[in-house]
């Protein structure tokens, strides 16, 4: 990392490289939402949920800090409405689990 006033002895990062380091910051990123909808995909109670939910938000705060080159900002946007979509659905499945326990509970 260079400082201001100094000239960075290491040559510029190749357009390969960039996305490289890309790629293997946004894999494990994936994985957990791929996780994270599929727990929510089999919840049958609302406490499960809830905590999906929280964990979308701390990933959605986490996606937010990662610093990326301004052409991969796109990257990280689309990313950001993919847990945006998850979160809805979290919301449609845990309005779902709770009727049904309602419904449950009144026969």
């Amino acid at each position: 990392m260079s400082t201001p006033g100094r000239i960075d002895p290491r040559p510029p990062r190749k357009a390969t490289e960039t996305r490289t380091i890309c790629a293997t910051r946004a894999a494990p990123l994936y994985a957990l939402l791929t996780s994270i909808e599929l727990e929510a995909e089999g919840a049958a109670d609302t406490d499960p949920l809830d905590a999906l939910r929280d964990r979308l938000r701390r990933l959605s705060r986490d996606v937010m800090t990662i610093r990326a080159p301004l052409s991969y900002a796109e990257h990280l946007d689309i990313f950001q409405e993919h847990i945006e979509l998850l979160e809805r659905r979290i919301e449609a499945r845990r309005t779902l689990v709770a009727a049904a326990a309602t419904a449950t509970d009144r026969s």
